[in-house]
């Protein structure tokens, strides 16, 4: 193979691997949880995106958007994939389940704790809530580059390439039940009714 052979078929290679999109590197795993991690370049509407996530599978694990549960997690993704996520927008897993409840009642997909956040400046602004007969809500939240490692609030309806999570599922626990209570009730009148038969 001569020089300029071995030149053209390398300028070949990369620019077929430039203009691909569906060649991506495998999803990265971050120590801090064993959780893995990746981009996923399509812009979608948030639902949309949660949908794709929900769909993706790694290493026999779902996946689903992103929950950034510490500043380490944050301060990770954007050292592992900071030049993807600082143009444009990418969605994260965080939403509004009543979203006419104005800057407030954030959650995580996934269910975990709402146990830490990074608004930027001015964030969560609801700022196409402003004006009611808009009827539009900012109740999804991507990663808003402007603000560095930092996140906004806006309306879903907006596309938005997305990070995708994969990992065991969090284990919601069950709320107490009155079938429960029930049966503790039941346990500490069987134990009454044994000590007052036994004096």
């Amino acid at each position: 193979m001569t020089v300029r052979s071995f030149v053209v078929a390398s300028v070949f290679l990369i620019a077929l691997v430039i203009a691909s999109p569906s060649v991506r590197a495998a999803p990265i795993q971050w120590s801090g949880n064993g959780h893995w991690y990746d981009i996923n370049p399509t812009p979608l509407y948030w639902q949309d995106a949660r949908a794709a996530a929900e769909s993706m599978t790694f290493a026999n694990y779902s996946g689903n958007l992103v929950t950034i549960t510490s500043a380490a997690e944050n301060d990770w993704l954007f050292v592992t994939f900071g030049p993807l996520l600082s143009n444009p927008f990418h969605w994260i897993g965080a939403f509004q389940p009543d979203a006419t409840l104005l800057d407030e009642g954030w959650t995580w997909v996934t269910g975990e704790p709402w146990s830490y956040e990074n608004w930027a400046a001015g964030e969560p602004n609801d700022y196409f809530a402003t004006d009611p007969s808009v009827g539009m809500y900012e109740d999804v939240v991507h990663f808003f580059p402007l603000g560095g490692t930092q996140w906004a609030d806006t309306i879903s309806t907006i596309e938005f390439p997305s990070v995708v999570e994969y990992g065991p599922p969090f284990a919601v626990p069950e709320p107490l039940t009155l079938s429960l209570f029930a049966a503790g009730l039941a346990s500490l009148g069987v134990l009454g009714w044994r000590k007052r038969k036994a004096v």
